[in-house]
């Protein structure tokens, strides 16, 4: 494999096709995705700075997982990175926020902020189970399954992180496999990228309000 190569997938059909070779649907992380915004949406100047981000990071993640574990995907914190995992232990997938050039075909993004030791785990572990396996395709568990609260140290599973960046009018996400972290510690290569559709942004309505007319009450003096 290339270790330059990567495959970027955006033609509507094949990134409903990919998606459902994972297991995975446009409709599941877009409705994951826009129950953190929501709660981002609510965040008024009276939180602390950053609990914007942060509350809509946290919020997707729990809502993949709502929507994921009823179709017998698992909760993960393994290396206490928070993720949800496939049936066959073979698939995990990781919320982050990413940088502009998210969601758009081109130069590669990477993610927003640095990323610690589980995430170069993770990506360690992707590369090995690339190097016997396809680009861009997972690798088979192995009969071993793990119990996914003990930090293992071979996980045997590929890693991807669904990303997304709030710009002025839109959303952009993308699913996609981290290759590398780089010297700043952030996922900057990537051996597949699965490009989604971005969500708009609801027009913020103005409501006019009109203040009610004076009210004239008559004052009859008061006479001895």
């Amino acid at each position: 494999m290339d270790a330059a190569r990567v495959v970027v997938v955006k033609d509507p059909d094949l990134v409903e096709q990919r998606l459902k070779e994972l297991g995975l649907d446009v409709e599941t992380l877009h409705a994951a995705l826009r129950a953190g915004l929501a709660e981002r949406n609510a965040c008024t100047p009276n939180d602390p700075p950053g609990f914007g981000g942060l509350v809509a990071w946290g919020r997707t993640v729990r809502r993949l997982r709502e929507l994921l574990i009823v179709r017998d995907w698992k909760r993960t914190n393994s290396r206490r990175l928070a993720a949800v995992l496939n049936p066959a232990e073979s698939v995990a997938v990781a919320v982050s926020t990413g940088d502009e050039r998210t969601g758009l075909d081109g130069a590669p993004p990477q993610t927003r902020y640095a990323k610690g030791p589980a995430w170069e785990a993770a990506v360690e572990e992707n590369l090995e189970q690339l190097a016997w396996t396809f680009p861009g395709m997972v690798a088979e568990a192995e009969a071993e399954l793990h119990d996914t609260d003990i930090d293992d140290d071979r996980l045997n599973r590929v890693t991807w992180v669904f990303m997304f960046h709030v710009a002025a009018d839109e959303t952009r996400c993308e699913l996609s496999m981290p290759r590398n972290i780089g010297p700043d510690f952030k996922l900057d290569s990537w051996v597949e990228r699965i490009l989604l559709p971005a969500l708009p942004h609801e027009p913020e309505t103005t409501v006019e309000v009109t203040p009610p007319a004076p009210i004239d009450v008559p004052v009859k003096r008061r006479t001895s």
